[in-house]
């Protein structure tokens, strides 16, 4: 999101700076036509009923690319504004004196302020980008509750030795995060058959020991003696802003249950 902040930016600010005069070198018209190159494939791709961001994450190294040059050359721009020294030494090596200078008084105070305001622009955004990655970070560690109840469940004390542990897994629990790499118990049977977290009876008198299952379609919950309830798993549920709260309490990220995990109850 920062990287297109600073890219509208950088095409704002380095066409203002050319209409002034103040031209960019060659290497901008060169990022200037990936730019174009990279909207367009972008805007062929948008045209696809099913989007995701690996179709165009090809993309994104030109946005770079093209902050990195803008942020490079406005903070050029701003050590030239700030050393008139540096401004003498470059009017004596032109011809037509005269003209630098008169064009230099004309610009040089606005293409100071608008090159400050962007350098500051370019420092925010790093700052932003921090945050929303921090929170993004949080946020992502909640979004494999698969994954984390079969890793919990493959490391429960005593579990591992047994060998008669046939687990079932939900959908919820296999879309998020259980694979075949978590399958570490080779004498263990994992089960992932459809359409059965539903039934009852199916989950009952199968031959499974422990299930993982969606907490709001939970069926067994209170309801059956032959299993009891292990742990649970709770992932990301949402974001809500409370304008009447403290700062730090604005906003609150929702987590609650997302997999329930239970264990057969051994047989008398």
């Amino acid at each position: 999101m920062t990287t297109i902040g600073l890219v509208v930016c950088a095409n704002l600010v380095l066409v203002f700076l050319s209409l002034t005069s103040e031209l960019p070198n060659r290497e901008y018209h060169v990022l200037l036509g990936l730019e174009i190159v990279a909207l367009v494939f972008i805007t062929i791709y948008s045209f696809l009923p099913h989007k995701e961001l690996r179709f165009i994450i090809y993309a994104i190294p030109i946005f770079n690319l093209v902050a990195a040059y803008f942020w490079s050359y406005v903070e050029h721009r701003l050590c030239i504004c700030r050393d008139k020294r540096t401004v003498r030494e470059l009017s004596s090596k032109e011809k037509n004196v005269e003209n630098l200078n008169k064009r230099w008084r004309e610009t040089s105070a606005f293409v100071y302020w608008v090159c400050r305001v962007a350098v500051l622009l370019c420092y925010a955004s790093l700052f932003v980008n921090l945050c929303v990655s921090i929170g993004l970070l949080y946020v992502s560690s909640y979004n494999y509750p698969g994954g984390e109840a079969i890793t919990r469940l493959n490391n429960w004390p005593g579990l591992s030795e047994r060998r008669d542990v046939h687990v079932y897994i939900s959908n919820l629990a296999a879309q998020t995060g259980v694979s075949r790499f978590q399958q570490v118990n080779d004498h263990w049977i994992y089960n992932k058959t459809e359409k059965i977290d539903n039934d009852v009876r199916a989950l009952v008198e199968g031959p499974f020991t422990h299930l993982i299952l969606e907490a709001s379609k939970d069926v067994l919950s209170g309801r059956v003696e032959a299993f009891h309830q292990l742990f649970t798993v709770k992932s990301f549920s949402g974001i809500t802003y409370n304008p009447e709260g403290s700062l730090w309490k604005k906003l609150k990220i929702l987590i609650k249950p997302a997999l329930v995990t239970y264990e057969r109850v051994a047989r008398p």
